[in-house]
Formats: C-alpha cells, sequence, structure tokens
C-alpha cells in the first residue's frame, strides 16, 4: 500500500458456490474505488498484496482491479468481501 488513496475500478464476479449452472446467471458488479470508505478501500488493497485464498466451501468471487491501463486479478471467499462490494452485486440472465 501506499500513502496516496487507490484509484480504479473493482470489477465484482462470482465463480463459484451455489449458482447453478444450467441456469445462465452472472452474479457481477462494480464500484470505483475511490467512492468506497477508507475502510473497505484498504481491505480491498490488502486482498490484492495477499492473493488468491485457498478454496473453500464458501461461494467464491473473482476481484479485477483496473488502473492506468492495466488490471490484476484475486479470488476470494465471500466472507472477505467487504459490505460495499457486496451491495454492489446484481444477478442477470445471460
Amino acid at each position: 500500500m501506499t500513502d496516496q488513496p487507490a484509484e480504479g475500478r473493482i470489477t465484482i464476479e462470482a465463480t463459484g458456490g451455489f449458482v447453478y449452472p444450467a441456469a445462465h446467471v452472472r452474479t457481477w458488479g462494480e464500484v470505483e474505488l475511490g467512492q468506497l470508505p477508507a475502510d473497505e478501500r484498504v481491505a480491498v488493497e490488502r486482498l490484492f498484496e495477499r492473493g488468491s485464498a485457498e478454496p473453500g466451501p464458501e461461494p467464491r468471487y473473482r476481484l479485477t482491479w483496473e488502473e492506468h491501463g492495466r488490471s490484476r486479478e484475486v479470488e476470494v471467499g465471500e466472507s472477505e468481501l467487504p459490505q460495499s462490494l457486496k451491495r454492489s452485486l446484481k444477478t442477470d440472465l445471460v
């Protein structure tokens, strides 16, 4: 982490858990990192610093951080998602 506030867009997409593949649904969301409360911004930065965690039994999400033309990805369990990211999620039929 740096002393400067983090910038960029975070895209969240469900990658596992209790989603039936035959249902053709996509659960996803997007947030601007600068719009998050400071504590949640720090929590998101820490997830990316730590890297992907070992899969557990809970639903999984892929976070993609796009900033200055570059992107990074990390996979996390549902319990690790900050509340603002959870609130951004929506489910679409595809």
